[in-house]
């Protein structure tokens, strides 16, 4: 199930590169991108998680099921997309 903009990552990692950066714009375009990079701290917490579960969401929208059950377990969108990066 890919996002419309998004392509599905392939099992094998194949299409790593156009993959990360069609999320990275779409994250972008959002004003995600704090979130992704684990860069936005804020003390409004409750808004920094409603923004990361989006992210979390892209993610499992666009990551094949056996890639998304070796990083479920991650607390944030950033650690499930550092996964991503040193696996790819």
């Amino acid at each position: 199930m890919a996002n419309s903009t998004i392509p599905e990552l392939e099992l094998d990692g194949k299409n790593w590169k156009v993959f990360q950066e069609s999320l990275l714009e779409a994250a972008a375009t959002k004003g995600w991108l704090g979130i992704i990079s684990g860069q936005e701290l804020s003390d409004e917490t409750l808004r920094w998680e409603g923004k990361d579960a989006q992210v979390k969401m892209l993610l499992y929208q666009t990551v094949p099921i056996p890639l998304i059950l070796k990083f479920q377990r991650s607390k944030t969108s950033h650690e499930m997309f550092n996964y991503l990066v040193t696996t790819f």
